[in-house]
């Protein structure tokens, strides 16, 4: 075997079928095309709604929006070991920065059902991005980026790195 090159990067040393992020884009990429044409069918919303044994469209539509929460869910608790799947989970975060941030929350009195919600938010949130930044990050950084995240990012705070850890104890 060929001895590592330093300058060769962690993504393409794992294919993305070995990728537990990246297993997820399939998936989660049909239910969003199957929503997209449930919104744009006009002659699958009429058969839906016409149909007293199947459920309408509007039933149809929150259930493919469910799921596709639940994929962005099991981003946010999967290890990026590919591009793919640290983009997935970057997109993911991104939309879950944008919920947390237009929420109509942050303008009226908190609730404990808003602030359990808005925690959960920022913990995936948090989850995706050290999942991401790892995974694209080189093996070795140079002192100014090693600087910068150990302000910004301190290892403590990575919870998947602590249940990795907790896991190899147990291997």
């Amino acid at each position: 075997m060929a001895p590592r090159s330093p300058h060769k990067s962690r993504l393409s040393e794992h294919a993305p079928e070995a990728c537990p992020a990246a297993a997820l884009a399939a998936p989660l990429a049909e239910a969003i095309r199957v929503k997209r044409r449930l919104h744009s069918d006009a002659a699958l919303i009429e058969r839906l709604n016409s149909d007293d044994n199947s459920p309408g469209s509007d039933e149809l539509g929150q259930v493919l929006s469910e799921r596709i929460q639940a994929f962005a869910h099991m981003a946010s608790q999967r290890r990026a070991r590919s591009q793919r799947g640290a983009l997935l989970q970057v997109f993911v975060a991104l939309h879950a920065a944008d919920n947390v941030n237009d929420s109509s929350v942050w303008f009226t009195e908190f609730h404990v059902s808003d602030t359990r919600r808005i925690r959960s938010a920022e913990r995936a949130l948090v989850r995706l991005l050290y999942s991401a930044a790892r995974a694209v990050a080189p093996a070795e950084l140079d002192d100014d980026l090693r600087t910068i995240r150990e302000w910004f990012a301190p290892e403590g705070f990575d919870d998947l790195a602590l249940i990795d850890a907790l896991a190899s104890e147990h291997r």
